[in-house]
């Protein structure tokens, strides 16, 4: 494609985004740096694989990506911080969930996490 524009990147992010391809974060990095300004469907095709991403790592038991993902995130916001208290309690890691937990409480997250589990 010769020129790329919104439009295309958008396309592009929301189907890596949508098939689950780790490829999604390059993506957008290289639209960035190509000077393209993001819009709000590429930002919330963005933080929608992320926060899937991150589920997905802290389902399977690997909190170690999920916890590295998780900090990556710069604009962290109640999905994102219980996916990660979540994940932590689900595998045994209580004190690194309270620990979590009490960041989230510090930095006065928007709204309290959810502690429902299901």
């Amino acid at each position: 494609m010769p020129e790329r524009d919104v439009v295309s990147w958008t396309l592009m992010i929301a189907g890596y985004a949508q098939m689950g391809l780790l490829k999604m974060p390059e993506i957008f990095q290289q639209m960035q740096l190509a000077g393209v300004n993001s819009n709000f469907k590429i930002f919330l095709s963005v933080l929608s694989a992320c926060a899937k991403f991150g589920d997905m790592y802290a389902k399977c038991g690997n909190v170690h990506k999920a916890r590295k993902l998780f900090y990556r995130v710069l604009d962290k916001n109640v999905a994102s911080w219980t996916t990660i208290v979540l994940g932590y309690a689900m595998h045994g890691c209580g004190r690194d969930a309270l620990k979590i937990s009490e960041q989230c409480n510090t930095l006065q997250c928007t709204r309290t996490i959810n502690w429902q589990l299901r």
